[in-house]
């Protein structure tokens, strides 16, 4: 079955996934909790176009490349077979300094599932040339943009979001989290700057092959019934090979399993 964020809201009949976290191994669906694995009665990715952005309470957020540069935005339950779309497309910026691939959001954020029965449910995509993120509230009828400021070398790197208010992780040279209120026109407000990091990093290629010790990723995560917001700290040592990505040096394979704390 297929519906509409309002109308699946208006009906009010939505469940979400039990037992959650669950990980989504190919099309096989598998519980932390109870280290069992569920087969959903609908395929999860049911064509080459469809990829997983996120998840938010048991639903998936699912894109569909429905055109060049152009997704259409989906919710999905692989228990309960459900799928509520969200009506307006997603369109890759012009003015992004690099062209629009296969994929291009990196992640999106949700401030609640389509069975919140409440108007104010938030989307938040981010662009794979980290300069852009898209954001939707239910009934607009259109996506908006938040950009970076033309020639300011500051890139957004993650995002989450609790109610209407988006946090975002930007690079050098703010090096900070920097929070957006979706309510109102979303203005940058600095949050908190991210600490140093704990470990020297060592980067230099060797046949090829980019060696990183001491790499240093930072992640945005949220813990809904506390309210809270947490900084990730992961340290990788990491042996992988690149490619180049309009202007962006991307990760294109490992060649060793990554040692992570």
């Amino acid at each position: 079955m297929e519906d509409t964020v309002t109308n699946a809201i208006a009906n009010q009949h939505c469940r979400p996934l039990p037992e959650p976290p669950l990980i989504v191994l190919e099309q096989v669906l598998f519980s932390l909790r109870t280290e069992l694995e569920h087969c959903p009665k609908r395929s999860i990715y049911e064509s080459r176009s469809i990829t997983c952005l996120g998840s938010h309470d048991g639903w998936m957020i699912m894109s569909d490349h429905v055109a060049m540069g152009t997704l259409s935005v989906f919710f999905f339950n692989p228990v309960t077979n459900r799928r509520v779309s969200v009506p307006p497309r997603l369109y890759f910026p012009s003015n992004s300094p690099i062209q629009a691939k296969v994929l291009f959001i990196r992640k999106m954020v949700a401030s609640s599932g389509p069975d919140c029965y409440k108007p104010d449910c938030y989307l938040a995509g981010l662009f794979n040339d980290h300069c852009h993120i898209a954001f939707y509230k239910l009934f607009d009828r259109s996506w908006n943009l938040i950009e970076t400021e033309k020639d300011s070398g500051v890139h957004f790197m993650d995002l989450e979001i609790m109610g209407s208010k988006l946090y975002v992780r930007t690079d050098k040279p703010l090096n900070s989290t920097m929070l957006y209120d979706l309510k109102d026109s979303p203005k940058a407000e600095v949050l908190a700057m991210l600490p140093q990091r704990s470990t020297p990093y060592v980067s230099r290629m060797i046949d090829n092959q980019r060696h990183d010790s001491g790499y240093t990723v930072f992640s945005l995560a949220k813990h809904e019934t506390l309210d809270q917001l947490f900084l990730i700290n992961i340290i990788c040592n990491i042996i992988y090979r690149s490619e180049d990505v309009g202007y962006l040096n991307m990760l294109k394979e490992y060649v060793t399993p990554p040692e992570i704390t």
